[in-house]
């Protein structure tokens, strides 16, 4: 008998719930068997432009956790805990979108809550599904050896339009962080996924670059959380790893890892190739080698690929995923990047303007 699997959260401003059914529907293994949002026609129009017309429309969450196997949850984030709370609770498997929590404090519930469980659980960090991310991490395992540092950088376009009213996402009891933790959070789970990197130590300054927008329906104008942040990281190693985040304009992912045997670079500009510069005993090649990958449509290959991970999972496949415990480590350090950037900067003392760029 397939998995039965719930959508929670069919979506308004960008629809992760499209991308999640695509990956479901591509694998075919599973069934999408019901949908619970706040809104149950939009529940009835996404089933119907998914040709999913056999599928439930819940009243609510507990309607759909009695007639499912597995929860998918892809709601705000504010409302995640207490989704995957629910479907733990109820012995269900589950799915939930990035972040899994708004805090530490809350993540660690879903921890402790899994205890004396055997239930397959998986926070959705997508990016580990795209072909380069992997191919990389084979790369960074296999020839890199001792890594040195992670460069990362990650955006989004969208937000840099200041017509666009103010979202759920910028407002801080719904979203949490802004930039940091939307995009932020990917780059600490790839540097944990490629490179392995574990921090103990956190530093980083963020900024609202537009902080006041057209009013949304509840009338508010101002934006509440960051637009873009800089953070440093440190390993018990004392390897380091920067990452720059921006949601109002940002070039495609970026990763840079350098090593004892070389330095790996890859863009999801060109997700086809990796630039590899190998080093022998410290001494660099001047013979970079381009390693190309097999081709991958960007953004839905990689929901196929990771959907198809989730029904490994649920079928009985001991994979590797990112769980729930992963989850938590992630919104812990995403925690300390958030106290580190709303502390008081060091302010550089004042200098009489001689530079040439000054003179003219």
């Amino acid at each position: 008998m397939k998995p039965r699997i719930g959508i929670v959260g069919t979506g308004e401003t960008v629809g992760i719930a499209h991308y999640h059914v695509l990956g479901l529907l591509a694998d075919g293994r599973a069934d999408v068997s019901a949908v619970y949002s706040l809104h149950p026609a939009r529940s009835a129009n996404f089933l119907r432009e998914h040709g999913l017309e056999n599928a439930r429309v819940c009243s609510d969450f507990s309607e759909l956790l009695d007639c499912v196997d597995a929860v998918d949850i892809c709601t705000p984030n504010f409302t995640h805990i207490d989704y995957v709370l629910g479907a733990i609770n109820a012995d269900k498997a589950v799915f939930v979108e990035k972040p899994l929590a708004l805090s530490a404090v809350d993540s660690l519930r879903a921890v402790k809550a899994l205890q004396n469980k055997s239930l397959f659980h998986m926070v959705g960090f997508v990016l580990r599904y795209a072909f380069v991310i992997q191919e990389l991490r084979k790369l960074v395992q296999n020839d890199l050896g001792h890594v040195f540092t992670f460069q990362g950088s990650y955006g989004g376009r969208r937000l840099a339009n200041p017509a666009i009213p103010v979202e759920w996402r910028m407002i801080r009891q719904y979203s949490g962080s802004g930039a940091l933790g939307d995009f932020g959070s990917h780059l600490i789970d790839l540097a944990y996924f490629t490179a392995g990197m574990t921090f103990d130590a956190v530093s980083g300054m963020a900024t609202t670059v537009i902080p006041d927008r057209p009013a949304n329906t509840q009338g508010i104008t101002h934006v509440e959380n960051d637009d873009q942040a800089a953070f440093i990281a440190r390993t018990a190693e004392n390897a380091l790893a920067t990452f720059t985040v921006s949601r109002v304009g940002m070039d495609d992912l970026k990763i840079l890892i350098v090593g004892e045997n070389g330095l790996a670079r890859i863009s999801l500009t060109t997700p086809d190739e990796i630039f590899y510069l190998p080093a022998q005993n410290g001494t660099y090649s001047s013979e970079p080698k381009i390693i190309k990958i097999p081709a991958q449509k960007t953004f839905e290959g990689w929901f196929i690929t990771q959907m198809k991970a989730f029904v490994d999972g649920l079928t009985g496949s001991k994979i590797d995923v990112p769980d729930i415990y992963q989850g938590h480590y992630v919104e812990t350090v995403l925690e300390a990047a958030a106290r580190a950037c709303s502390s008081e900067a060091v302010r550089v003392a004042p200098v009489e303007a001689h530079s040439r760029f000054n003179s003219k």
